[in-house]
């Protein structure tokens, strides 16, 4: 048995070509490459990837969307030291810069477990 492995890109794609034909839209995989939604993945993920160097690693990458090009993006990102996940959110509304304070909200929390 072969894994397929899935890339963001291919994914926001098809779907965004499904949902758009289903509702009469008419648009192309040339308007898709070259859309913002691709832009906004891939730089929000290079972010809170590399820029942001707090020791998390990502492992989960979320992309919402609308018609109108409106976008959420969630990523989660775990730190094997500390043993803590660390939620990332970006908003399209929110973010006027990928660089300078880009985020909606980052989300951390430490819970201690008790041994009874």
């Amino acid at each position: 048995m072969s894994l397929r492995k899935y890339k963001t890109k291919d994914i926001v794609e098809k779907i965004a070509i499904e949902k758009y034909q289903k509702n009469g839209l008419g648009i192309t995989i040339e308007d898709i490459e070259g859309n913002d939604l691709l832009y906004a993945s891939r730089m929000a993920a290079k972010v809170d990837n590399a820029a942001i160097q707090d020791g998390y690693s990502l492992y989960h990458h979320v992309i919402l969307f609308d018609q109108h090009g409106d976008w959420t993006i969630i990523q989660q990102g775990m730190n094997p030291i500390n043993r803590m996940a660390r939620r990332y959110h970006w908003i399209s509304d929110n973010c006027k810069s990928f660089t300078l304070e880009p985020h909606s909200g980052i989300i951390s929390l430490k819970v201690l477990m008790f041994s009874i």
